[in-house]
């Protein structure tokens, strides 16, 4: 939503087509900001997404230009997904990590199927160039892959502006609401091993010992798999 928002903005005489699929198709107006409504255009494909995936699977689905009736002179991915790519337009992958690579234990046997049969590897060889978030994601994918470290720009995610409000008077009642303290830390997320929550726990627990600072930590998240520990 941000990188569209921060897109949208710019002086630009090129078309935006998204595309989305499954049986409902979701409504972008909800998603994007109201200023934005005629920046791009939609087009949906009405079938099952389990059912596309499987087709990909098998190689019988056509490219994802193809797929969208959209002639593009760029095809853009924002993270890992079955997709057919068209082999004579350029194409950008966005990759966030490589954690179910090298941490599969992390991850649910269901998965690390569904990254086994998306053929990442694949994915990775076709596409012209990537985008990580990180140095340390762009080494894992040469190593990992042997991609072109010219292939690859690292361009840190962006945050958006609300993420640095000036204090109103809802936040009280939220804080009060939630019982939350005058200073804590913040985890968002699925409660689950990837997530390293034990060691936040324990790294915020030996900071408290060594400062005496009474900051809290604060977990906000639906429970995952395997949190026994937590």
């Amino acid at each position: 939503k941000q990188l569209l928002s921060a897109i949208f903005d710019l002086e630009r005489s090129d078309e935006i087509t998204l595309f989305t699929s499954g049986r409902k198709k979701p409504l972008l107006k909800d998603l994007l900001l109201e200023d934005h409504q005629n920046s791009y255009k939609q087009q949906h494909l009405g079938c099952s997404n389990k059912f596309l995936k499987a087709r990909t699977v098998l190689g019988r689905t056509p490219a994802i230009d193809r797929l969208a009736k959209t002639p593009a002179d760029l095809v853009f991915l924002p993270n890992l997904n079955y997709t057919q790519l068209p082999k004579t337009t350029p194409s950008v992958l966005t990759m966030h990590d490589l954690s179910w690579q090298l941490f599969p234990s992390f991850y649910s046997l269901r998965m690390r199927a569904w990254h086994h049969f998306l053929q990442p590897a694949k994915l990775v060889k076709n596409v012209t160039h990537l985008i990580v978030p990180s140095e340390n994601t762009k080494q894992d994918i040469i190593k990992t892959f042997h991609k072109s470290p010219k292939a690859i720009s690292v361009i840190p995610h962006g945050v958006p502006k609300n993420f640095f409000p000036e204090p109103i008077p809802h936040d009280l009642y939220v804080t009060s609401r939630y019982k939350l303290p005058k200073r804590f830390v913040l985890f968002m997320g699925t409660l689950e091993p990837r997530k390293n929550l034990v060691p936040i726990i324990d790294a915020i627990a030996a900071y408290r010992r060594k400062t005496h600072d009474d900051t809290q930590l604060v977990i906000a998240g639906g429970w995952g798999w395997n949190a026994g520990a937590l």
